[in-house]
């Protein structure tokens, strides 16, 4: 028994594996830690888009509030429409071309925008409790929405197109500004932002 604790191999085989255990768990903890990191930074980045988004909204909503559907949209309201819900960092490129008329260039941008905020909800869903995710993520869908509804909006070319009625696209912009109401007021009431930003500090 004596020789088996006096023999150095097996002083090397214990310290080879206590070694090896404590390297495993290095590797564990570090894991776990990586992991930690990368949903600190996916949850900051959804909110800090969430944050954009409503704070513009926020600060232009008495001016869609004025707004009545009794008219056709002119395509200087709708530059103007548009050119106020997107002046903010996450779209800021839309506002800023929305003018040219390159209409190829600003399509393809447009695409690309509603993309990532498609792309923003789904993230919401899986980084977020249900709890504070439903309701921002029917924020985003509901301002993705109405830039999607303000931007397929053309007076001209619908009076052209007898297929569609241009009172029927413009009652849709309109319920698309009511929808992004009625969510901007649940996450204001709910304190969505704030119960965001606690479950990032955690």
């Amino acid at each position: 028994m004596w020789d088996f604790w006096k023999d150095p191999d097996t002083w090397l085989s214990i310290a080879s594996v206590g070694i090896a255990a404590l390297a495993l768990f290095q590797s564990h903890k570090q894991i776990k830690l990586s992991n930690k990191q990368q949903l600190f930074e996916k949850r900051l980045d959804t909110y800090l888009i969430l944050e954009d988004l409503s704070g513009l909204y926020r600060q232009k909503k008495e001016y869609l509030d004025r707004k009545r559907p009794d008219q056709p949209i002119t395509p200087q309201e709708q530059q103007i429409d548009f050119i106020v819900l997107t002046s903010n960092h996450t779209l800021d490129k839309l506002s800023r071309i929305i003018l040219s008329q390159n209409r190829q260039s600003v399509q393809a941008l447009f695409l690309s925008k509603m993309d990532d905020l498609e792309l923003t909800s789904q993230k919401l869903k899986f980084v977020f409790p249900q709890s504070v995710a439903a309701d921002a993520c029917e924020f985003i869908d509901a301002y993705k929405n109405a830039l999607l509804m303000l931007y397929t909006y053309d007076a001209h070319l619908i009076l052209i197109d007898c297929s569609t009625s241009e009172e029927k696209k413009r009652q849709d912009v309109f319920d698309s500004y009511e929808r992004l109401k009625k969510a901007f007021v649940q996450i204001e009431e709910k304190e969505i932002e704030k119960k965001m930003a606690d479950i990032i500090r955690l």
